[in-house]
């Protein structure tokens, strides 16, 4: 079985520049999860760090909301793919 890659790390704090951009372009909870179709909830958890965003959903994130940003400095310190973990 073939684990998903995740944007994986410790602690909200490594998502201030997602939150930063959030703010400054007027993007809320709700909107991030409308464009990854996950529940508002489910992306609170992700941005706080209690559940990661799978690649594929960062990359959503990035090219619906912050075109022309790197993915390195959205998800500053969680870019680090990492699979299962299991082992």
């Amino acid at each position: 079985m073939k684990a998903q890659t995740t944007f994986d790390g410790g602690g909200g704090e490594s998502m201030n520049n997602l939150k930063a951009e959030m703010r400054r372009n007027n993007i809320s909870f709700c909107d991030l999860a409308r464009a990854i179709d996950k529940t508002e909830r489910c992306v609170r958890d992700k941005a706080s760090g209690r559940a990661a965003f799978t690649f594929p959903e960062a990359l959503k994130i990035r090219d619906t909301y912050f075109c022309g940003m790197s993915l390195e400095y959205l998800f500053a310190g969680l870019c680090e793919p990492v699979g299962d973990r299991a082992g």
